[in-house]
């Protein structure tokens, strides 16, 4: 070894240390500094957030994550608006841009992503007094800039907006539920403990010490005040919008590898628990979740319920009725999409007039109804193409029984009928669907969804459950079906395994109804109890499940000689009750069909009652009694609710089988059900008793 080496290579270890300890000083100072700004922005907002105690609000302050050792939440707040995480923000450089966050040039996805983790953990902590991810919101509060802005779960906000805009929030919690959930979260986010500064001995801070102007974050009064007065001039959001049971939000925040269905009796919560997965999902998803159903006007109710749950997550969902979407799916491409209802009904009496089944001696049914119905549900609603399918095919629902004639008798009428569209250059409903599928198998990449939300699934056909199920794509949570059987008013039906979708182990029901009062529920229950239905998952359900711990009143029943005297019997009720309290907007009166509602409103009208068509209806809270038909209603819920022309029996035709007379009245007997249960506190049932005509008849005959 040359003189001189080991001194050399001892200088050179030190300074190697030395440039080490140096950059590790100066990004300890830079930690320092952001400190020390946090810490600033933290004792700027703790004044006016303790103030918000006098508003009802727990302010917890520096608490650690759930579950965590080090992590730690600035604020915790608990209020009359929800559940609060104010994340303090000293950022001189925040900007929102398609649909991110940045602080400069650098993105917060990573910080969005804990934001979620936040959020999972907090909800799951939680589970055990049924509180839901929607009424968690993280708030950062920038102390050095005005933004007002939403970035998946994340409301950016200046600190001096902070307290007015949690002051305008809507009322989710009650005093007592406030307390409750203050509790629980004291117990899974425990305060930090202190630690003591670090000592190093060659180390003095020689900075500024911070100083806070606590001014800077209080709201002028005035401002404050109106804010007050807005909150309570709102509604306050219905309770299931932010707590569920236990095993309810469960479900909501599930992973699920492959398509799954939640199923159960009418008032389950099915409805519900889908429409808080979807917003769950639709704040970490990338693209849209679609919610969509048969009945083309509930998905404008669900997207103002979606709304009100949480309107971040509202944004990134898409609410629309099926045939809708495929209507919208062909436009995407180009293509014509429209219906011509009165050139397809044209098509098929033309096609039914030249039709040998009807001269059928061995059928049981001569209604074109029944057969037309036959082809929109059984024939196209399955795809079918070829007799030899139909020819075997096991007609799930149908109970009126073909022979192999008969069978080819239909078959001819099915394609007559088209040929006749093909001669009016028009299609039907099952073709637009068909269509769509298609379109969608063709061109993948333009139909970008995270995700597909089915409620009633029960009512939809085969090609259209095939239909979403190719929109929704493979992968994890990425289908839900929302249903139950016994709620089918539509004929026919189909089995998962034959849209080839597999649900084993992701399967769920559920079985207490939190709708229905007791005996609401047993009133509905009597008409379908004895009713065996196949389950789409291909099970025989013998029996109802149910039940409600809810207790109220029974429900009224009236009988009358037709529907012109029971509805004037009806409306003396709605009155009755109006003069006892109740709200109009609180009542329903739900018919068989568009004609009855119809001449319905127009009786309520001459009585100078309010009325808002099932139809109008978005979802609103408006002071008018809505009226329209029993499948408009499907997955709606209302305090009262009217049936002014129903009956225990429908009138037999002519000629026709059992087997005819027991699928109609199978129909009928679910259909009511469904109307019944729509009902929360109140059901009145007017029954048509012809017999009471009969028997004035019967007297006055005598008398003479």
């Amino acid at each position: 070894m040359a003189a001189g080496d080991s001194a050399l290579r001892e200088g050179s270890r030190l300074s190697e240390e030395a440039d080490a300890l140096f950059e590790l000083a100066e990004s300890m100072k830079a930690k320092s500094r952001n400190y020390l700004a946090a810490a600033s922005s933290e004792a700027g907002l703790a004044p006016a957030l303790r103030a918000l105690a006098e508003l009802g609000w727990h302010v917890l302050e520096d608490r650690l994550w759930p579950n965590s050792r080090r992590a730690n939440l600035d604020f915790v707040l608990v209020g009359p608006g929800g559940l609060l995480v104010v994340d303090a923000k000293s950022w001189a450089e925040v900007r929102v841009h398609d649909g991110g966050i940045y602080r400069g040039q650098e993105s917060c996805e990573d910080d969005l992503d804990n934001v979620d983790r936040l959020i999972d953990a907090l909800t799951e902590g939680l589970e055990h007094i049924g509180l839901t991810s929607a009424a968690i919101t993280v708030v950062w509060a920038f102390s050095q800039r005005s933004i007002d802005a939403s970035v998946r779960a994340v409301k950016l906000v200046g600190a001096r907006d902070l307290v007015e805009w949690i002051a305008r929030l809507p009322r989710r919690f009650t005093d007592a539920q406030a307390e409750s959930v203050s509790a629980a979260l004291a117990e899974i986010c425990p305060a930090i403990e202190s630690e003591p500064p670090l000592r190093l001995p060659l180390a003095r801070h020689r900075g500024r010490s911070a100083t806070v102007d606590t001014q800077e974050v209080l709201p002028g009064i005035d401002d404050l005040v109106r804010a007050l007065l807005d909150a309570e001039l709102t509604e306050p959001i219905e309770s299931w919008m932010t707590f569920l049971h236990p095993d309810q939000v469960r479900l909501t925040r599930t992973h699920w590898n492959g398509p799954a269905r939640v199923r159960g009796p009418a008032g389950t919560g099915k409805t519900v628990v889908g429409l808080h997965r979807a917003t769950h999902h639709a704040l970490r998803s990338p693209h849209p979740i679609i919610f969509t159903t048969l009945v083309r006007t509930l998905p404008q109710v669900f997207a103002e319920l979606a709304r009100i749950v949480s309107e971040p997550a509202s944004h990134n969902i898409h609410f629309v009725g099926v045939h809708q979407l495929a209507s919208e799916c062909l436009q995407k491409v180009g293509e014509h999409a429209g219906i011509d209802s009165a050139k397809v009904n044209t098509a098929f009496a033309l096609a039914w007039s030249r039709s040998d089944l009807k001269n059928s001696s061995s059928i049981g049914n001569r209604s074109p109804a029944y057969w037309q119905e036959e082809i929109d549900y059984v024939i196209k609603g399955r795809g079918l193409t070829e007799f030899e399918q139909y020819r075997d095919l096991q007609r799930i629902g149908r109970k009126t029984p073909l022979r192999l004639g008969d069978r080819e008798r239909m078959w001819d009428l099915f394609v007559a009928y088209q040929e006749q569209l093909r001669l009016r250059g028009t299609y039907d409903f099952n073709d637009l669907i068909l269509r769509a599928h298609e379109t969608v198998r063709r061109f993948p990449s333009l139909f970008q969804f995270s995700g597909v939300v089915v409620d009633e699934v029960q009512d939809l056909n085969l090609i259209s459950l095939r239909f979403l199920d190719t929109l929704a794509g493979d992968g994890p949570n990425r289908l839900l079906l929302l249903g139950d059987s016994r709620q089918s008013v539509y004929p026919g039906g189909f089995t998962l395994s034959e849209a080839g979708i597999n649900v084993t182990g992701r399967a769920h029901v559920l079985r207490e109804n939190y709708r229905n009062t007791a005996q609401i529920l047993a009133a509905a229950a009597a008409l379908v109890v004895e009713d065996a239905v196949l389950d789409i998952e291909g099970t025989l359900e013998d029996r109802l499940e149910g039940t409600s711990s809810r207790v109220g009143g029974k429900p009224t029943v009236a009988t009358g000689p037709d529907s012109q005297a029971l509805a004037s019997m009806a409306i003396d009720s709605m009155i009755a009750a109006r003069a006892c309290g109740a709200s109009w907007g609180n009542m329903a009166a739900l018919t068989r069909t568009t004609r009855e509602a119809r001449q319905f409103t127009t009786l309520l009208r001459h009585r100078g009652i309010p009325v808002v068509p099932l139809a109008d209806y978005a979802g609103v809270t408006t002071e008018a009694v809505k009226v329209g038909t029993i499948k408009r209603a499907k997955g709606l819920e209302f305090s009262r609710v009217y049936l002014p022309a129903i009956r225990h029996d429908l009138p037999r035709h002519t000629d026709e089988s059992d087997s005819s007379y027991d699928e109609r009245n199978s129909l009928y007997r679910r259909e009511i059900y469904v109307a019944m249960t729509r009902a929360r506190d109140h059901l009145w049932a007017g029954y048509i008793d012809e017999t009471i005509t009969l028997g004035k008849v019967a007297r006055g005959t005598m008398q003479r």
